[in-house]
Order: structure tokens, then sequence, then C-alpha cells
């Protein structure tokens, strides 16, 4: 075999290695919790977890406790409402830094992943592969068995797409992707800026209120998240860069 085709058929191997690594974000950013992304012996050392640490304040099947300081429900329309489109990143988090009441922040990771998987097949989502603490959590979504539900105006979002000047001192996001919800209206940090960053941009231009971008956000690839405002406008909370360059 020549040095030239040898040359050739490694070109070929890592173009090929390319489309694979870009098709599995894209696919990844897809994923939701219908997929089986937890293992079914993990909710089960999840639900003695849950026995033990939880249930005290959130009830024996997960339905609050009034009587313990209203400690929310973990499950049904409640679970679903205070979820919705939220990452399994965004559970985790919240978990691990303020559960249990009384002692937060001193579960382990196993534990946490565990208590997840617990809840996750007790709101009737199917099992699969173990949760494992990795970048992936934030690229599964918490949705409805038909997907996101409608946003209406108030809701908290956030959107992927290029920084573009308007008239005066407003700006547009172009080639946005469609908001999806957030419970988190701060600036994203770890895994969710990655996630923002090989986000597909989109084909909307939403009207943006209250940004205030510095120099280096003009023409780049940004998160924004905010209250939707209208169909197509975003009061700002906050606006962060992702990418210098806004190029897919």
């Amino acid at each position: 075999m020549t040095g030239r085709l040898v040359r050739a058929l490694l070109v070929c191997v890592c173009v090929a290695s390319a489309v694979v690594v870009a098709a599995g974000r894209q696919a990844g950013a897809r994923k939701t919790v219908w997929d089986g992304v937890y293992g079914a012996a993990q909710a089960e050392r999840g639900k003695e977890a849950y026995a033990q640490k939880c249930s005290g304040c959130h009830g024996d099947f997960l339905d609050g406790d009034s009587a313990n300081g209203g400690a929310v429900a973990l499950s049904g329309t409640t679970f679903a409402d205070n979820w919705e489109a939220a990452s399994l990143n965004d559970l985790f988090v919240k978990i691990g830094k303020t559960m249990p009441r009384d002692a937060p922040g001193t579960l382990s990771s196993r534990d946490t992943l565990d208590l997840m998987a617990f809840l996750l097949q007790y709101n009737g989502f199917p099992a699969g592969t173990d949760l494992v603490q990795s970048s992936e959590l934030a690229l599964v979504d918490i949705v409805g068995k038909d997907g996101p539900r409608p946003l209406r105006a108030g809701a908290g979002v956030r959107a992927v797409g290029c920084l573009t000047p308007d008239t005066g001192d407003t700006w547009t996001l172009t080639r946005a992707a469609t908001p999806v919800r957030t419970r988190a209206p701060g600036a994203s940090t770890g895994p969710d800026v990655d996630r923002a960053k090989t986000a597909p941009l989109g084909t909307r231009t939403l009207k943006l209120a209250n940004a205030k971008p510095g120099p280096e956000a003009r023409g780049a690839k940004v998160e924004v998240k905010g209250v939707l405002s209208t169909e197509d406008g975003i009061s700002v909370m906050s606006l962060q860069v992702v990418d210098a360059v806004c190029s897919q």
C-alpha cells in the first residue's frame, strides 16, 4: 500500500469520525427521559435511599407532606409542572445541593443518581442503562410523553442563536433555536455551557428586551435566558457568549 493511499485512508477515517461525533451530539441534544436513561437496579437502590432520607418530608408516596412544612410533591402533575423541560443535570444539582433538608449537600453522587433513578421510575419513565455523573446529564430533558408543552408568556426560557444588532440600542437573536423552558435564570455553568455551545442553531428571530451585551458578543453564538414576553420576544435576565463564531 502506497504512502499516498495510506494518507487518503486516514483522511477518510478522520472525516467519518467527525461526522459520527457531530451526529452523536445532535442526537444527544434531543434525548429525553423516555429513552431509558436509568437502571432498574439503580432505581431499587434509590427507593431504599428515599425511604431513609426523603420520605419524612416528601411523603411515603412522593405526594408531599404539608405537616412538615409543605415539602413539595415529587410525583404526578406537580413533578411534571416543576421539572418540565429541565435537564437531568438540573435535577442532579438541585438534589445534590439542597437535599436532605436537615443536612443539605451531604448526599453522595451515587445516592443522588440512585434517587433520581427512583423518581424517574416512580413517575413512569422507562428503565434502561444506569445514570452516571457526566456532562451527558445536561443533554437529557425531562418532558412528557408527547414532548414539551407549548410555552406561554411569562415562562422562564433559554434560547441559543446569533446576537445581531437591531435599531438603536436594541438586539435580536437571529438563527435562533426555538426557546425552551428553564428553571435557572442565571448564566449557565459546567456541562450546561457545553450543551449550549454544541446546540444546533435554528431559523427563528427573537427580539431581546433589556439586553446589554459586551462588544465581544456582537455576532457571536450566545445563550439567552429570560422571560418569554411574546411568541418572538424575550426579556433578558442573562446573556453569555458560548462561541465567538456563530457558525453551527
